[in-house]
């Protein structure tokens, strides 16, 4: 419907808003014949508005579609209106973030929790990726996850700003990236088990933020964390040490 709006009619909406809606006044149009097949180049496309869940902006939101957007809406209702791409994400590969479910599983296995200078450790929310246990455990938070959100597309990363597990199964690696993008790889097919027709995706982030030495499998994109970037220059502007050393 925006495509015919946009390229029969000269419609545009070139930002959120009634001011940013430019509709010609026309008292007859002439449809014609009109067809169009279009494959775009991405499945899913977005404008992050940010990233807090707490931060709602539906003005913005249904805007979206106007301009060819179908994935980012941060209001429940709005995307199920829109029908913008349902997906979960976040630090999901953790144990319990609340202390009273946390001290009652490190009591039950207190093997699923990262080994820290030289112990097991109730910190160590990140878990032993080498840990059947916490392999299960994880498995079954996120497919639970998937199937409450009804979502198609997932992207789940590790628990944020804690310290990984020292143990020798988990450090057997020493490409730290490669530890998760494999860890992540199989957590998939896992999942995939259970409901195979979810897509994924990944977040280049934190000490997993440098490309891998390994093929990173079982992911339509992975979206990358740049802690520093400059808006002024281009990506690939040679006179920017700050978007040279990001990029």
């Amino acid at each position: 419907v925006y495509a015919f709006l946009r390229e029969r009619l000269g419609a545009r909406w070139y930002w959120p808003g009634k001011s940013g809606e430019f509709l010609p006044k026309l008292s007859r149009y002439k449809v014609g014949r009109w067809h169009k097949t279009y494959k775009p180049f991405f499945d899913s496309r977005e404008m992050s508005i940010c990233s807090i869940w707490r931060n709602r902006h539906p003005e913005t939101e249904r805007w979206f579609p106007k301009v060819f957007l179908n994935y980012g809406g941060r209001s429940d209702v709005t995307k199920e209106d829109i029908g913008f791409v349902r997906r979960v994400s976040g630090h999901a590969v953790t144990l319990p973030l609340g202390m009273e479910r946390r001290k009652k599983l490190f009591e039950e296995h207190p093997e699923w929790f990262s080994l820290l200078n030289g112990k097991r450790d109730i910190k160590g929310i990140a878990g032993c990726w080498s840990s059947p246990g916490f392999f299960d455990y994880t498995v079954s938070n996120l497919v639970a996850d998937i199937r409450a959100k009804r979502a198609v597309l997932a992207n789940y990363f590790v628990a944020d700003v804690v310290p990984r597990c020292e143990c020798g199964g988990c450090t057997a690696d020493p490409d730290k990236s490669a530890r998760w993008w494999n860890y992540y790889a199989k957590l998939i097919d896992a999942i995939r088990r259970e409901v195979p027709d979810v897509r994924f995706a990944g977040l280049a982030y934190q000490e997993y933020r440098p490309v891998p030495g390994i093929k990173v499998k079982n992911l339509e994109h992975v979206e990358y964390c740049q802690y520093n970037r400059c808006y002024y220059h281009g990506l690939e502007d040679p006179r920017c040490p700050m978007n040279a050393r990001s990029m």
